[in-house]
């Protein structure tokens, strides 16, 4: 198990200054709770002990899955340099990392995740986190989740959809929540499974980088969106 560190935090709104524990690293295999504390979100929450206030800590964390051969890493801003520039700080030491690994192991992709992730948010991580578990492959999650934040974006009544996460709930069934431009929940999908089952097989994408949301997804879901018929 990874060893947990404390971490300077001044409460936003009484101002106390305390000490949370945090993990800079989770093994699937070797931390499964851990690793069930990412995705429910319980591992970055914290409450400050001067006013009780609930708050999200957002911390630099590696999430290794190692049956899936993922590894997740979530980026904050490092000193003096910007937030894009500490995620292209991330990627470039870990293709110097990996490429050192591979000339000393053959096996390192194995060992130490073929597929590599960054995010910049703890919700960019559990979302991560999640589709690992639900055996999915996020970029054809990504698409998806833009083909149907457009259609609903298009949809008269549903104009005020800003966002869209992919969701396991407590029964591990799959679906994509809706949000507002405050964040706030407004509906939820079924995910089509069906329809991911088609495109995985229609588009068999070989493009892995590391950076894999809305953005990415956006010319994929465009051209496939093109493909489908209207009424």
């Amino acid at each position: 198990m990874s060893e947990a560190e404390r971490i300077p935090f001044k409460c936003p709104k009484c101002g106390k200054e305390s000490e949370p524990e945090i993990q800079r690293s989770v093994n699937t295999v070797t931390e499964p709770e851990a690793a069930e504390r990412v995705i429910s979100g319980d591992l970055f929450s914290y409450q400050c002990p001067g006013c009780g206030t609930d708050v999200v800590l957002t911390f630099p964390l590696l999430y290794q899955d190692l049956v899936r051969r993922t590894t997740l890493q979530l980026v904050t801003a490092k000193s003096g340099l910007t937030l894009e520039d500490s995620v292209k700080d991330a990627i470039a030491e870990r293709e110097t990392t990996m490429a050192e690994l591979r000339a000393k192991l053959p096996e390192a992709d194995a060992d130490f995740g073929e597929h590599f992730r960054v995010v910049t948010t703890p919700d960019d991580l559990r979302e991560k986190a999640m589709i690992l578990k639900a055996g999915l492959d996020d970029r054809y999650v990504e698409i998806i989740k833009s083909m149907t934040l457009s259609i609903q974006k298009q949809d008269g009544e549903t104009t005020d959809v800003a966002s869209n996460r992919f969701m396991i709930d407590d029964e591990n069934k799959n679906f994509i929540v809706y949000f507002d431009e405050n964040g706030e929940p407004i509906g939820e999908d079924t995910f089509p499974k069906e329809f991911y089952d088609a495109i995985v097989d229609d588009m068999k994408l070989v493009d892995e980088p590391p950076v894999v949301d809305a953005a990415w997804a956006a010319s994929y879901a465009a051209k496939l969106l093109e493909r489908l018929p209207t009424d």
